[in-house]
Order: structure tokens, then sequence, then C-alpha cells
């Protein structure tokens, strides 16, 4: 934003960059588990439904892949797919845009 629309009163309508660091921050924070806990192995329910927002909203910014989602929780590309389904089905949310070719696939 420049000056002269900063001291028009005009709001800054760029978007905000969001990384994954502050996704799984927030989301870990809302479920009152920690960073770790959600990066780590654990399977239980309330890890992984945190986990598998988690990764649903990572993959709706639009900036992240799969294998990128999957790197940063060291799990392979078809598990963060996975938790992205299960998120959809859960909770009847659509990936929009370019994306949802597909997405999320139900029997």
């Amino acid at each position: 934003m420049n000056a002269q629309t900063f001291w028009r009163g005009e709001p800054d309508l760029r978007p905000v960059p969001v990384t994954m660091r502050e996704l799984l921050a927030e989301v870990a924070q809302a479920h009152g588990l920690s960073v770790a806990e959600l990066k780590g192995r654990n399977r239980t329910r309330p890890v992984a439904v945190a986990r598998q927002l988690f990764i649903a909203r990572a993959y709706a910014t639009g900036r992240y892949s799969l294998p990128q989602i999957g790197r940063f929780l060291k799990r392979h590309h078809t598990t963060i797919l996975h938790g992205v389904r299960a998120h959809a089905a859960k909770t009847g949310w659509r990936p929009i845009g370019t994306r949802s070719q597909g997405f999320p696939r139900f029997p």
C-alpha cells in the first residue's frame, strides 16, 4: 500500500499471505493442542480432527499443493488427500476454485 492510498482512507485489499505455520498454530490453539501434537504421530480423534481441519484450510488457500502440505507434516500426499476428503465428508465443505474438479470424491 502506498502512502497516498493510505491517507485517502482506502482499504488495502491485497491478500495477506498466510503461512502453514500460522495456520497450524491457529488450529492448535483453537483445539487446545500443541503444534508438536498436530505434527506428531498421535492419531487420537481430537488430534486427527484438528489435523484434518488444518489440512483442509491449508489446501483451501490455494497456495499449497498436497505434496507441499505432506512435506510440512511429514506425511505422504495421499494421506493429505484423505484428510481433505474426511474433513469434507464430516462438514459438507467443498474446495472452491480450479482444484474442486473431482474433489472430494464420494462413493
